[in-house]
């Protein structure tokens, strides 16, 4: 099901994701939102965008999760 350029950016924008029309015909850039180049990918498919960002979504929260984990092991042996 190939979903509107709106609704895949109202998607992934609950989930701080950012997603943009590039200008070069139908290619979409997805990215973190305040993400740097690094980070982002393309495509012209938006069922795919919304894939990727949920994917990166994910990914962020677990490196988020796994670094709060850390400063709580830190803080307990202090």
């Amino acid at each position: 099901m190939l979903m509107t350029l709106k609704a895949a950016q109202a998607t992934l924008r609950e989930i701080g994701i950012s997603l943009r029309r590039t200008g070069w015909g139908r290619e979409l850039r997805v990215n973190l939102r305040c993400g740097r180049e690094e980070t982002a990918c393309y495509t012209d498919d938006t069922d795919d965008a919304v894939g990727t960002g949920q994917a990166m979504a994910r990914q962020r929260d677990e490196a988020a999760t796994a670094f709060q984990v850390a400063a709580l092991k830190r803080r307990e042996r202090t």
